[in-house]
């Protein structure tokens, strides 16, 4: 069986190939390509000649960029599951209708697509992920001359906690011989925190992806490894379900201005307490029969 450390040394290994080989093959190209784009100054410009820079370059990419993404969104169904038997029509519909909708109302798929499409124009290569992210929301809720039963049911099988409880105006009823009492009642506050899901559709900057240099196909899913190495915040590690333990152990720093994408460097803010995070898809022999 393949050892921890032998992993971890595999992993440093193709780490360090891909990078060097972004580095010096794919990064030179893609800087260039955005300093062409975001018209930023060349560095030879010289004393009492005209600065002006062309922008040829950017309406060209807003130009192609708008006219691909208009092939997805201004169709009736950008996503369409086909039946593959008689009688899977309905299902299909379904599964067609729920895409949709994740994709627009929840995932602002628009924005992510055209993010992505822009990055494929400029950067020759352009990445989409999905993920199904869950997130705590906090919200306050308030209960006027409610029982103590009355409570129980509104408190049950919730997260919630009581913030406020305060005597409210006593309610008739009836004792267990049917005589009548006035029975006490509260106003409360309490807060409510719940689980949220939804699907989140991102476009993410290609300088974050690193292929093998061994590839030999256009395709990302033939690489022999593929990495993803982008910065998060603790507060990030732990809505993603990490280890709280394992989260505070790690070593965190600001992020540097130099350290950012191209498509960050021009509205950069002062990040920080961020760690990098690499995610690996590669085949491993973990029983080492070869």
């Amino acid at each position: 069986m393949l050892e921890e450390g032998d992993l971890l040394r595999i992993l440093d290994d193709e780490y360090s190939a891909a990078e060097s080989y972004y580095e010096t093959a794919a990064w030179p190209e893609r800087e260039k390509a955005y300093d062409y784009y975001l018209r930023r100054p060349r560095g030879d410009e010289r004393q009492g000649r005209s600065r002006v820079i062309a922008s040829e370059v950017f309406k060209t990419v807003e130009g192609i960029t708008t006219a691909i993404t208009n092939l997805f969104v201004n169709e009736d169904s950008p996503v369409e599951f086909v039946p593959r038997a008689q009688g899977d029509e309905e299902k299909a519909d379904i599964r067609t209708k729920a895409v949709l909708y994740y994709i627009d109302a929840q995932a602002n798929g628009f924005n992510a697509m055209t993010q992505a499409i822009k990055d494929g124009i400029l950067s020759k290569t352009g990445y989409l992920t999905w993920r199904w992210e869950k997130k705590k929301t906090l919200r306050q809720e308030k209960y006027k001359n409610q029982t103590d039963q009355s409570i129980a049911l509104i408190l049950d099988n919730r997260d919630a906690q009581v913030v406020q409880h305060e005597p409210g105006e006593p309610i008739e009823s009836q004792d267990e011989m049917g005589n009548p009492v006035m029975q006490p009642t509260f106003n409360i506050v309490c807060n409510i925190t719940e689980s949220v899901g939804k699907v989140v559709l991102e476009a993410i900057p290609p300088e974050e992806i690193l292929v093998s240099p061994r590839a030999r196909s256009s395709l990302i899913e033939d690489a022999p490894v593929v990495i993803w190495r982008t910065m998060r915040t603790k507060d990030e590690l732990l809505m993603e379900g990490y280890d709280p333990e394992l989260v505070e152990s790690l070593g965190y720093a600001n992020t540097q201005t130099s350290e950012l994408t191209s498509r960050e460097k021009d509205y950069a803010l002062d990040w920080t307490e961020q760690v990098e995070v690499r995610t690996f898809w590669l085949y491993v022999d973990q029983d080492q029969d070869g």
